[in-house]
């Protein structure tokens, strides 16, 4: 039986747990917390035998919590919270003024958009260091969650869960745009409808992750606009696309932020009824812990993008 006060656990362990129930792998939770994978391992092993029960099921493809696993994982998760709602306040009992932010941002944002704003926090606090990972959506706010981040750039083409725990403030609109050869008929139009592409072969990502979510929608608004996505080409790679497109070979629907400086031979053109296809793009932070250097890189990303 499992007593509570022979307990010891910190935090380290805990989030090695819930990544790797998360991510369904011991290297890849070790890559995300910045361990190598035998410190991973060792944490796992140690947390299951003070635990006595094991935790993770290592026959699974991808592992899995036990039934103990996921009862101790919810538990877990809460205890995370506090921990990370600790640091806030320790942090604002003395003042922080140096330190480390850990970014999470989606690609497209890290390679546009958000470099110039943080090359101007560095500038004003050159004593934070600002740790920078690549994170779609969903692994950066269970990052925040977890502790593993202290603010999240996200995008979204729905609403938010109501209490999901984030505090989140707007950056932008994403636009969707349909991507296509200068010589292309449909370049000649200033906006583009949907219904336009009936029969237009179209580069997009497979449907398998990571580009799944992407595939869903495109076919999910043409299918909206009556027309049947015709994929003549399945290609996860955003340069190898717009290269594709370029080509004559394809048209392709992307985000503005995923072409920010297109090359020459491409046509971007606005879509007259993919509004719902936009992406909402803002900056998360934990609503229950405050990190002054974290809200002031925040604040500044606030400030320099967010539309008028």
């Amino acid at each position: 039986m499992i007593g509570a006060a022979r307990l010891s656990w910190n935090a380290r362990p805990l989030r090695t747990l819930e990544a790797v129930a998360r991510l369904g792998s011991v290297s890849a939770a070790a890559a995300e917390l910045g361990y190598t994978q035998s410190a991973a391992s060792q944490q796992l092993a140690a947390l299951e035998r003070e635990a006595g029960v094991s935790l993770i099921e290592r026959g699974a493809r991808p592992l899995r919590p036990t039934p103990a696993g996921e009862l101790v994982l919810g538990h877990a998760r809460a205890v995370l919270e506090g921990f990370v709602a600790m640091e806030s306040v320790l942090g604002e009992i003395h003042g922080v003024a140096r330190g480390a932010v850990r970014l999470a941002a989606f690609g497209s944002a890290l390679s546009s958009v958000v470099p110039p704003v943080l090359s101007e926090f560095t500038a004003q606090r050159p004593g934070v260091e600002v740790e920078i990972a690549v994170a779609e959506p969903e692994a950066a706010t269970a990052a925040l969650r977890a502790g593993a981040a202290d603010l999240a750039v996200l995008h979204r083409t729905a609403e938010p869960p109501p209490d999901d725990g984030l505090r989140r403030r707007p950056l932008m609109r994403d636009p969707l745009l349909v991507v296509l050869p200068e010589g292309h008929p449909l370049a000649r139009r200033r906006r583009v409808p949907l219904r336009a592409l009936d029969g237009v072969p179209l580069v997009a990502p497979s449907a398998e992750r990571p580009g799944r979510p992407h595939r869903l929608l495109v076919e999910r608004l043409l299918r909206g606009a009556g027309v049947e996505p015709r994929v003549a080409y399945e290609v996860d790679d955003l340069p190898a696309a717009q290269a594709m497109a370029r080509a004559g070979l394809a048209a392709v629907l992307m985000h503005r932020l995923t072409v920010p400086d297109p090359a020459p031979g491409l046509a971007l053109r606005p879509l007259t009824d993919a509004a719902e296809g936009d992406r909402a793009v803002e900056v998360a932070t934990l609503a229950a812990r405050r990190w002054p250097p974290a809200d002031a890189l925040a604040a500044l990303l606030v400030e320099r993008l967010a539309d008028p």
